[in-house]
């Protein structure tokens, strides 16, 4: 696997938003969300996590990951630390400009 750009991280979101039936919410972690932001050029991985229970979101992103060859770690804070109260509330739809997606849902 090659390391992923802002642009794989664009065409990975169309990519699964065309695989998927209903929304869903995608969270970009750690150094993904520095891509989207601008902070970071590249990223070994593209590190995501869906909605507990988004069993159709993570094999849209498993899907695309194999079609576009591009690395995935799906792995949650809320896997590791107990997450703030609200946290949810306070995420960021993605940047408009990654991918023309915008608003967060893929």
């Amino acid at each position: 696997m090659k390391e992923v750009g802002s642009a794989d991280l664009g065409a990975m979101l169309t990519t699964v938003r065309q695989g998927l039936v209903a929304p869903a919410r995608l969270y970009l972690v750690a150094g993904t969300s520095h891509l989207a932001e601008g902070w970071r050029g590249r990223v070994p991985s593209l590190e995501l996590a869906g909605e507990t229970g988004a069993t159709a979101l993570a094999a849209a992103v498993r899907e695309a990951s194999a079609a576009l060859e591009l690395a995935v770690v799906w792995e949650s804070p809320a896997d590791v630390i107990p997450l703030p109260a609200g946290w949810a509330e306070r995420a960021r739809p993605v940047p408009p400009e990654v991918g023309g997606v915008g608003g967060g849902r893929p």
